[in-house]
């Protein structure tokens, strides 16, 4: 589903911006894969899916070597208080962030299964 992989690039873009300072690339994504959005089945309303794909691949890349670059102490670091929500420090939101991306894979294997296709997990 294209708003899971635009949802999960959006996020990935929040968190750097956030947690490591650098620049929003997706932030008009919002109304389309933001929080409290909503899949929609108009493929016009929403960037193409070779977009949102290349936006997911980067956007992970980014997110990857921001985190590998912490030290120790780094990543022990709190996060900013708006974020207390999602994570006490960088470490932990690593594990936040994979949480929230088996939680989608998860629908997506209901949707396809729905949709009678064989699971593929």
């Amino acid at each position: 589903c294209i708003w899971v992989a635009g949802h999960t690039a959006s996020v990935d873009d929040a968190f750097l911006a956030s947690v490591f300072g650098q620049q929003r690339r997706l932030e008009h994504w919002g109304p389309h894969f933001g929080m409290k959005s909503a899949p929609t089945t108009d493929a016009s309303a929403v960037p193409s899916f070779a977009e949102v794909k290349k936006a997911l691949a980067e956007r992970r890349e980014a997110l990857r070597s921001a985190f590998s670059a912490q030290s120790d102490a780094e990543l022990m670091q709190p996060l900013p208080e708006q974020l207390q929500r999602f994570a006490a420090d960088r470490a932990t939101l690593l594990s936040t962030l994979a949480a929230h991306e088996t939680f989608h894979a998860g629908q997506l294997s209901a949707v396809r299964r729905a949709l009678g296709h064989a699971s593929l997990f």
